[in-house]
Parts: structure tokens; C-alpha cells; sequence
């Protein structure tokens, strides 16, 4: 009965409550100076969309007068969104890194797309929720993490500070206590975790790796002919015979991973491998 009087509301109202309940479940808090920066709207509207949520779903925020905001209540249940971990990720997928302000629109009427992805793992979605909200307010969590490297689970302190996607798992990054350093960790891998009260010692404006932004170089394989090469140039946008991509260091080996380039691609056959490395001895501090 709610959802329907929910459906029947203008579009950009529809946005805007579908906001609010995406800032409940993910970020644990939201508040009208939130509404306003990201739709750009003034006070008594953000005040009327607060009322309007609550209007049609009564059990699902309350005010903390303490913070100045609203959280999800005991009761709390997505009524608009499906609020699964797989809408969480493909929502920051669909935003691109150039415009992370960028509000998502959605359209009734769409082309015919198909995405070929590879198998979706599987996400608890508090530990999501939990890892998300640590990071926003810069808290530790305690986490029971499985390693491949070790035959049984480890208790880990960690302070988050991002989630990374690496074209085929999501991991957070963060400062574990116990390897005294800044680590990625598969989501996936997590078997319980705690939120705490403790801020964060370390956040990302001490992991170097994540500051240093390193330029990596793609060239046509040395092989390919000089069609086969402009062909390649052309595919890639290449300037100057080269595709240059910048990443943050603690990304470097992802994308080569993704590029399939590296250790031996000069030596495999030119017309599968296509590209290669160019910078190798330059990024061996990232990736060998």
C-alpha cells in the first residue's frame, strides 16, 4: 500500500526518498544538509521529503538528536530499494570515478544491453553495512578473516578506509594491526566481523601506496605488423604508439592483471597477446 503511493510520486521526489533510504542502510545516518548538497534543493523541500519518507514508511528512521540526524530504526526494512550487496556494487560501478558526486538516473525506457560479467560472489550484507559505515566514520571493526596462506581463520583489527573492485572481486583496503601495514582483503573472505567504537589510527592519508598515483604504459606486442600495430593503436586510443593509464600504486597489479600484461607477455604469440607492458622496470617495485 506504501510502496504504491511511493510509485505514484513525481520522479525526482522518487529520487530523492530512494536517497534517503540508501544513505539509512549503507551509511547509517542521514540528514537534510545531505538531500540538499546532492540534489541542490533548499531547506523546506529536503524538510518535506524527510516527512514524505516517513509518511509512507513510519518504522523505518528516527531522529538522534545527539548526531542531528536520522538512523535506521530496530525496525528498519528497505521499502525502496532492494538493499542486497549486488545493487550496493553495481550502483558504485555505474558511477564513473571522473564524477563521484554523479546522482544515478534511472530511465523507464532503456536499449537492449547485455553485460557479460563473471559470476557474482557471495556477500553477507552486514558485513557490508558494517564495513561501509567504519569507513565513513573512520572506525576500526574486528574481523574473522580466512587466508589462503593459513589453514585457519584470523582475528584481525582493521581500519578501512575503501572498497576496491578489481574487475572480478570486491575488497576493502585497510591498516591491519596485526601485519603492522596496509592490506587488501577479499569481502568474500570475511567470515564474521564486529563493529567498535575505536577511531581509526591509521586512515588513507597515510597509506603511500594508495597516494602515489604511478603511470603505467601499454604498447602494440613488438611482433604485430606495422597494420596489425595501427589496428591496436586505434583500439586502445593510443597517442604516439602508447596507451598510458594512471592508477593509484596499490592498484598497479589489478589492471595489469586485467590487461594481461607483464611477466612474459613479449614472449607469448603476438597475434593472441596483442599488447604489452612498456614500463616494466619502472612498476617493479608494485608488482614483482
Amino acid at each position: 500500500m506504501h510502496y504504491k503511493k511511493y510509485s505514484n510520486l513525481k520522479w525526482e521526489i522518487r529520487q530523492r526518498l530512494a536517497s534517503i533510504e540508501a544513505a539509512l542502510l549503507w551509511k547509517g545516518r542521514v540528514n537534510r544538509k545531505d538531500l540538499k548538497e546532492l540534489f541542490g534543493i533548499g531547506e523546506i523541500q529536503a524538510a518535506k521529503d524527510f516527512s514524505k519518507y516517513h509518511e509512507l514508511f513510519p518504522n523505518n528512521m528516527v531522529y538522534d538528536r545527539i548526531i542531528k540526524s536520522h538512523i535506521p530504526s530496530d525496525r528498519f526494512k528497505p521499502k525502496v530499494l532492494k538493499g542486497t550487496a549486488e545493487e550496493f556494487f553495481r550502483l558504485l560501478q555505474s558511477v564513473p570515478p571522473s564524477r563521484p558526486d554523479a546522482t544515478i538516473v534511472l530511465l523507464n525506457t532503456l536499449p537492449s544491453v547485455e553485460i557479460v560479467c563473471p559470476g557474482e560472489r557471495s556477500y553477507e550484507n552486514k558485513t557490508l553495512q558494517i564495513i561501509n559505515q567504519a569507513i565513513c566514520d573512520r572506525l576500526k571493526v574486528v574481523a574473522q578473516y580466512q587466508s589462503m596462506s593459513t589453514e585457519v581463520e584470523a582475528d584481525l583489527i582493521l581500519s578501512p578506509h575503501a572498497l576496491v573492485y578489481n574487475g572480478f572481486r570486491w575488497h576493502i583496503r585497510a591498516y591491519s594491526e596485526k601485519h603492522e601495514d596496509y592490506r587488501d582483503f577479499l569481502l568474500a573472505r570475511i567470515r564474521s566481523i564486529l563493529p567498535t567504537q575505536d577511531i581509526a589510527d591509521q586512515d588513507a592519508r597515510s597509506d603511500s601506496l594508495w597516494n602515489e598515483m604511478v603511470d603505467i604504459i601499454i604498447l602494440p606486442h613488438p611482433g604485430l605488423s606495422a597494420s596489425q600495430s595501427r589496428v591496436i593503436e586505434g583500439d586502445y586510443g593510443m597517442v604516439d604508439g602508447a596507451y598510458k593509464h594512471t592508477t593509484r600504486g596499490a592498484l598497479v597489479g589489478y589492471f595489469l592483471q586485467l590487461m594481461k600484461v607483464g611477466i612474459g607477455d613479449k614472449e607469448r604469440e603476438a597475434r593472441v597477446q596483442q599488447i604489452i607492458l612498456g614500463n616494466r622496470e619502472e612498476l617493479s617495485p608494485y608488482i614483482f
